[in-house]
């Protein structure tokens, strides 16, 4: 939802620079509306990527444990172990996977993201691998 609100922000900055520029007709409240959105817009956005950077800290620091996890990707699914839990799931969990410069992002239903750094990748599965495990069950 912020995300959305970040197109917000600058359209309330642009709409304070055409109020800024029609102030020339030197009407008092058009200055102080211009000054208004260009604050509230910035604030918006400042805002957004404030706590972007906030959440993907906690995150950091949230999987900091020192265990390890460990995910085997196949046909059927993805499974999943590590010293506290271990679970399954097919396919039909993940919505869609997004890769990235190091690594990929499985988008899970929900909202929900995984991470898998490229380095972290091992036992004969590379990103390509999974994202093609992906694909094939999505016929």
């Amino acid at each position: 939802m912020q995300q959305r609100l970040v197109p917000v922000g600058f359209i309330l900055v642009l709409i304070g620079i055409v109020f800024s520029f029609a102030s020339n007709i030197d009407i008092s409240y058009l200055k102080q509306c211009a000054g208004f959105f260009i604050v509230l817009g910035i604030t918006i956005v400042s805002w957004h990527y404030w706590e972007k950077q906030h959440w993907f800290n906690r995150m950091i620091q949230d999987s900091a444990d020192g265990t390890e996890q460990v995910m085997v990707f196949n046909e059927a699914g993805i499974k999943t172990k590590s010293s506290i839990s271990s679970g399954e799931a097919t396919w039909k969990i993940v919505k869609k996977i997004v890769p990235a410069k190091n690594g990929i992002f499985l988008v899970l239903k929900k909202g929900i993201s995984i991470y898998i750094p490229k380095q972290s990748i091992s036992d004969g599965n590379t990103m390509e691998e999974i994202i093609k495990l992906y694909e094939e069950s999505r016929v």
